[in-house]
């Protein structure tokens, strides 16, 4: 029963003691049988007949009970206060005895004879035998013998009822003791000379918490079956009193018995003092009466009769106030308190007169006006602050000053008392019933907790009130006693929901309780389990941890499997979290409890290793080894799982090395370059209605081939840890993993590469880790793939949404979502019942899974034709190496593919990605890199590479300029697998081989140019091509030599005159020349050819360049003709990439035609001509680069047919003569008809005006213009033209006449008469007069 209990004044105290031999778990169970008759209403008594001596008859108050309060142990230290408090003393003595332990019941009997001698207050004694069995007399006077059969309730009752008349007769006995008594003292508190017994003897140890000596028990299993302690523990934060400990038991004489107590508060005066300060006896005689009322008025409480025990606690009260007797008034006010709650509990209806208050000590005004009657729970509540005043008066007093557990006790059980109206929401049965029987709440009644304005009690009151008790002056108590008070503290907390007080209290218990319990590491009881004290004790541990945020939960969330790693703490303080865990485990070492010792241990480390010392973490590692040794010594399972945080940060499949990686391929019938092809590429950078997906390269495990996995692995203790084993932990398809070992440095993370094979085709599920730490058991380390960032967001916007919700406290601790994890397979998330969150969706991580594909086949390269694989070449040539493949796989090889790479693309795309090139250098630029290949293979069908076996491979190689490197891939796998199908995805290898490439430059084109043929008509200095000659006869000569080669050339010597060449050479053909060099040491035949296409053979020209010399190319190329459509595209581009603006200054329409133009004719030219060479001495050939050469504006004009173009003649002279282009002979004086012939070479009508402007020419370049009297013509030298239609011609004849000689010049043009575009010949018409 609850010491503090607030109806504790009215409970008679009996004590049961076992009489040996006795098994501890029989005593028990006859213990609780007898404490369920506790409660026995006083119509049920029987009846006490003897007239004046029935002064407490049971029959005056029939509504009435009495409450028994059956206790197993005694503690002698509180006699002093029995002749003030009746309730403390022990009335009655029931021995409980086992009578299958007993041969001969009389011996039993006279065994507890001599137990009840040493409880002198007892005044009603019984024994109880339980179990008799048949053989057994009951013959042994006043021992009373419980059968097990039939009725056994109703025998039980009927004894009990037969005890307590007992006691109440033997009540009226000790009232007329008390009454006859003239003098009653006050309570003294023992001095500390009353500690020591006689002959040096020490006290009864703490363990013996039964009535009767320990030692006198026969059932060796009673010793180490003690009961649990019914109250719950708590601790102090201050220094404890190291003074006498435990209580006697049944077999010592409590008048011996007292523990040492001092006092150093200011209220209290000294003990000295207090002697010295001794009372009259008339002082004493005068409050005699009062206090006699009193005790009287305690008996009466006791004994069930409400308004005796009301009505003497009220004499009591007016006599004690009277003369002043502060401790007796306050203790009548007590007993009073008690006396009215009992009759609300029992709805007895007492006489007002009774129950009225008395007037407050303190007050002194008359009494107001009536006001409405309190709840009885408030004036109770004022009464006890009277109590308290009244108390706190008695400091003033030598002899009768308040004992500091009396007034504790009084501040507590008001306390209790408005808990209890707390918890049961308000004043009524319900808290009656809990005041009156004490215990812990009932379940249901938690949901009405909180509803402070229902009951009319606050926390704050409870809170003041029980914090009252709790002063200075219990530190100089017994340990025993604060025991008493921490556990009373935690109760009341506990009750109103202040966990942490609550906890606080608890704490300071287990505290108090430890140097009453602790063991010596060494003795015989160190090995024994833990008894039921210390069961209780790490109870009251994991309690207290949970409160503080590190309770079992932390043991329960497997760090191993968990999502996310610990965090810096998110609840409590961790100096306190220290302190609290480094006491549980002081705790635990002194039981010594060595499962305890671990737990605490490794929960220190794992939680709040980053708030301890480096030393401090190596301490504690240190010694869990030590503790799992002696724990396994003492036959304990210590195999423990690793305690720690997941070591495992991160694993992921290792990537083969290049030759092993299988690439995946959607169908047999592809190849990769074909894919490649088919697949297109957008040209845009960002395209909001066509997301792709990240292409994250997934990596392929092939079966019956080893797998590499990256494991990163992190320390984060301060002391190194030693990884015995570690394995890959896998789920899905059979795997054979190795192990292997390491230790990880303190403070440290490592990546570590394991390996295992799998065996067969299908999905790995890499779940993560196989670990055996040192000293632990093999454990799984699971590993979790990253969350998505639709994830990320999704606990961000939970995380906002919680941040908007204020917790504070031990709200926090439920406010976290716990997870639980299945070992094998998923997480379930389990979320706060009264969650709020907008979001639902709960996420579920997943394992990483990697895809196990059948076996493929392995090749090597075994051999090349080239040496240290390098080649060296000159630019533009064409060879061929060799490749030799070995299949040294199990499965053979039926598709091969080859794709190549060189040094020149990486630059170019560089120099294009860096750099706003004009398009047509880009253009240039992506031809040289994609269109010129380095290498090159001809494909051959029917592969087939048995294992062992070997494959040749020919590759062609190009001397490319620029080029330092090339590699050459080689794509082969199995395709044609037996039980297959076409759709079904395949896989191929790849292996690669690098090549050096040195490309020497042999030949170099520069010096473009393009003419017309006016230079081989005459002796005019204005032509490109500087032949120049002293006289006439030597320029005609080199004139007719070029003429001939031109037409062994162009193989006209049997197709015509060698007039009409020249006339189509003139208006079809003009020159192309430019040099060849060659600026290598040995000779090149050089072959340069035209081909113009349609009926005309390709013309070709072969020359020797020597070494370090130049050699001029002169080659006849035919006119080109584009329309307007064709060279005003825009200029292509071989990559599909987005177009970009230029950053570059951008030219004027003019400036852009002309730049399109020149890009197209030019392209146009270079389709024509194709340029190789060879050496006779080594017999190599190859492609001479022409694309180096340029068109200029100039070139431009004389290669294109002009949409606009014209044809001169002078007709009706017989003495005409045409020299050359545009170049005519003609006598003075003689009217000729000078034709100019336009032509329309577009594909639309055009409309012409055309201009004619004559002028004479003299020798020294002096140009006349006014020639009215040198010639005449008849018409118009400006006039507009007839309309001329697509791919047609008009001719303007005008009649002229010369009237003296010299050289003349026409210059003419034609102008557009809508778009006002000129068109110019390209050179003039000249004409020599000379005399007939």
């Amino acid at each position: 029963m609850d010491p503090l209990l607030f109806t504790a004044p009215a409970r008679i105290r009996v004590l049961l003691v076992p009489v040996h031999p006795i098994k501890a778990p029989t005593f028990h169970r006859h213990v609780q049988l007898v404490k369920n008759f506790n409660v026995v209403r006083l119509g049920d008594v029987t009846p006490d007949m003897r007239g004046v001596q029935s002064m407490f008859s049971s029959q005056l108050f029939h509504e009435g009970q009495l409450h028994f309060n059956f206790v197993t142990s005694y503690e002698p230290e509180h006699a002093y206060l029995e002749e003030f408090q009746m309730h403390r003393r022990i009335f009655g003595v029931i021995g409980i005895m086992d009578c299958c332990e007993w041969s001969n019941l009389k011996e039993g009997y006279n065994k507890f004879s001599e137990i009840i001698k040493n409880y002198r207050t007892a005044v009603a004694h019984r024994c109880f035998a339980f179990d008799p069995s048949e053989d057994q007399p009951d013959d042994t006077k006043g021992l009373i013998m419980i059968p097990n059969v039939g009725e056994m309730n109703f025998y039980m009752s009927t004894m009990i009822s037969d005890f307590a008349n007992n006691i109440l007769t033997e009540f009226g006995n000790l009232a007329a003791d008390i009454e006859k008594r003239p003098i009653i003292y006050s309570p003294k508190m023992p001095t500390p000379n009353s500690l020591q017994l006689q002959n040096g003897t020490n006290l009864q140890s703490s363990n013996g918490r039964y009535a009767a000596p320990l030692q006198s028990y026969s059932a060796p299993d009673l010793k180490s079956s003690q009961t649990p302690p019914a109250f719950p523990l708590t601790p102090p934060v201050q220094a404890m009193t190291t003074a006498g400990v435990g209580g006697a038991t049944a077999g010592v004489a409590p008048k011996d018995t007292y523990h040492s107590r001092s006092f150093s508060s200011s209220t209290l005066v000294n003990i000295a003092t207090q002697a010295a300060n001794v009372p009259t006896d008339m002082k004493l005689r005068k409050r005699a009466p009062g206090r006699t009322q009193k005790l009287i008025a305690d008996l009466y409480l006791m004994a069930g009769r409400l308004p005796n025990a009301v009505s003497n606690y009220m004499f009591a009260i007016e006599a004690t106030k009277a003369n002043g007797d502060y401790l007796w008034h306050g203790s009548a006010l007590e007993g009073l308190c008690v006396g009215l709650l009992f009759a609300a509990y029992l709805h007895t209806d007492l006489e007002s007169s009774v129950i009225q208050s008395p007037i407050s000590p303190t007050t002194t005004d008359p009494p107001s006006s009536p006001e409405l009657p309190k709840a009885l729970w408030a004036d109770i509540t004022d009464k006890y602050v009277n109590v308290l005043t009244l108390y706190a008066k008695t400091s003033s007093s030598s002899n009768d000053q308040v004992p500091p557990l009396i007034y504790t006790e009084a501040c507590l059980k008001v306390a209790k008392l408005l808990a209890c109206i707390w918890v049961a929401g308000g004043w009524g049965d319900d808290a009656l019933k809990l005041i009156v029987h004490g215990g812990t709440p009932e379940k249901g009644l938690n949901e009405k907790w909180g509803l402070s304005s229902v009951s009319g009690v606050s926390k704050i009151e409870v809170t003041q009130w029980a914090m009252k008790g709790y002063g200075s002056y219990v530190e100089d108590m017994s340990i025993t006693e604060q025991i008493h008070i921490t556990t009373t503290l935690s109760t009341i907390f506990s009750i109103i929901n202040f966990r942490r007080k609550h906890t606080f209290f608890l704490r300071q218990t287990a505290l108090l309780i430890l140097p009453l319990i602790a063991k010596p590491r060494n003795s015989p009881q160190a090995n024994k389990p833990p008894t039921g004290s210390e069961s209780g004790l790490l109870t009251c541990l994991k309690k207290i941890t949970e409160t503080y945020g590190i309770g079992d939960d932390a043991d329960k969330t497997d760090y191993s499997v968990i999502v996310e790693d610990a965090r810096i703490l998110a609840f409590g303080w961790p100096d306190i979290q220290i302190d609290v865990l480094k006491d549980a485990l002081m705790i635990s070492e002194a039981l010594p409890d060595y499962p305890s010792m671990v737990k605490y241990t490794t929960r220190l480390l794992r939680k709040l290793f980053m708030y301890l010392h480096r030393d401090e973490q190596v301490r504690l590692s240190a010694s869990i080894p030590r503790i799992v040794s002696a724990g396994k010594k003492q036959g304990l399972d210590m195999e423990f799982k690793y305690w720690g945080l997941n070591i495992v940060k991160g694993i992921q499949v290792c990537r083969p090395t290049s030759r092993r990686i299988p690439y995946p391929h959607a169908g047999k019938k592809l190849s990769l370059k074909n894919e490649e092809k088919k697949e297109g590429v957008s040209p845009f950078i960002y395209q909001s209605f066509n997301k792709k997906k990240a292409d994250n390269a997934q990596t392929h495990l092939v079966a019956n081939e080893t797998s590499y996995f990256l494991v990163t692995l992190a320390n984060p203790f301060a002391f190194d840890m030693d990884i015995q084993s570690i394995s890959v932990s896998t789920d899905g398809v059979a795997f054979t993993p190795n192990t292997t070992s390491i230790t990880i440095s303190a403070n440290t993370s490592v990546t570590l590469r394991i390996h295992g094979i799998p065996t067969e085709p299908g999905e790995l599920i890499v779940r993560g880790c196989k670990i055996k730490v040192h000293g632990c058991l093999e454990q799984e380390f699971c590993v979790y793939l990253p969350p998505s960032d639709e994830e990320i967001k999704r606990k961000e916007k939970e995380e906002e949404y919680n941040k908007r919700i204020k917790k504070c406290g031990l709200a926090v601790l439920g406010h976290s979502n716990h997870t639980i994890i299945n070992q094998k397979d998923h997480v379930q998330p389990i979320e706060q019942e009264n969650s709020q969150s907008p979001t639902k969706k709960t996420f579920i991580p997943e394992f990483l899974k990697v895809s196990v594909i059948a076996e493929q086949p392995l090749i090597k390269i075994k051999s090349t034709s080239l040496m240290h694989g390098a080649i060296m070449l000159f630019e533009g040539e064409q060879t061929e190496m060799t490749i030799k493949l070995e299949n040294v796989g199990k499965i053979p090889v039926d598709f091969l593919s080859l794709s190549f790479n060189d040094s020149t693309i990486a630059n170019a795309h560089a120099l294009l990605n860096s750099s706003d090139m004009p398009a047509e250098e880009a253009y240039e630029m992506e031809l040289y890199a994609h269109r010129q290949s380095v290498f090159s293979w001809n494909q051959k069908d029917n592969v087939k590479i048995l294992p062992g076996s070997e494959w040749i491979v020919n590759i062609n190689v190009f001397g490319k300029r620029g080029c330092v490197n090339g590699t050459i891939q080689i794509d082969y796998g199995y395709l044609n697998r037996p039980n297959t199908s076409e759709d079904e995805p395949f896989y191929i290898r790849q292996v690669h081989y690098p090549v050096l490439l040195t490309i020497h430059q042999n030949l170099e084109t520069i010096s473009m140019d393009i003419l017309n043929f006016k230079p081989l008509s005459g002796g005019e200095n204005d032509g490109v091509v500087n032949i120049s000659s002293d006289n006439n006869n030597g320029f005609e000569c080199q004139r007719n030599k070029l003429i001939e080669d031109l037409l062994k050339v162009m193989k006209w010597n049997n197709k015509g005159k060698k007039e009409d060449f020249m006339e189509k050479m003139e208006n079809d053909y003009c020159l192309l020349t430019f040099d060849i060099r060659n600026v290598w040491h040995v000779g090149f035949d050089v072959t340069i050819e035209a081909d113009e296409g349609e009926e005309i053979d390709p013309l070709a020209i072969t020359t020797t360049i020597q070494p370090t010399s130049t050699a001029r190319i002169i080659l006849p190329i035919k006119r080109i003709s584009l329309s307007e459509k064709e060279y005003a595209q825009p200029i292509p581009s071989l990559l599909e990439k987005q177009f970009v603006v230029s950053k570059g200054p951008k030219g004027t329409i003019e400036q852009e035609r002309l730049a399109l133009a020149l890009f197209w004719y030019r392209e146009k030219l270079l389709q024509k001509i194709k340029a190789t060479w060879e050496s006779p001495l080594t017999n190599q050939k190859g492609i001479v680069d022409i694309r180096s050469l340029r068109l200029n504006k100039s070139m431009l004009n004389v290669l294109k047919i002009n949409e606009i173009s014209f044809g001169i003649d002078i007709e009706d002279g017989s003495k005409v003569t045409k020299l050359s282009c545009n170049q005519f002979k003609c006598p003075v004086n003689e009217f000729v008809k000078m034709k100019f012939v336009i032509y329309n070479n577009q594909e639309k009508p055009s409309k012409l005006c055309i201009r004619i402007q004559p002028v004479q020419s003299y020798s020294d370049g002096i140009m006349e213009w006014d020639l009215s009297k040198r010639m005449v013509w008849n018409g118009l030298l400006q006039t507009p033209l007839p309309k001329i239609e697509p791919k047609s011609s008009v001719t303007y004849t005008l009649p002229i006449c010369f009237f003296s000689r010299g050289d003349f010049k026409f210059l003419y043009h034609c102008e557009d008469v809508y778009t006002r575009t000129m068109y110019f010949d390209t050179q003039p018409l000249v004409v020599e007069v000379v005399d007939n």
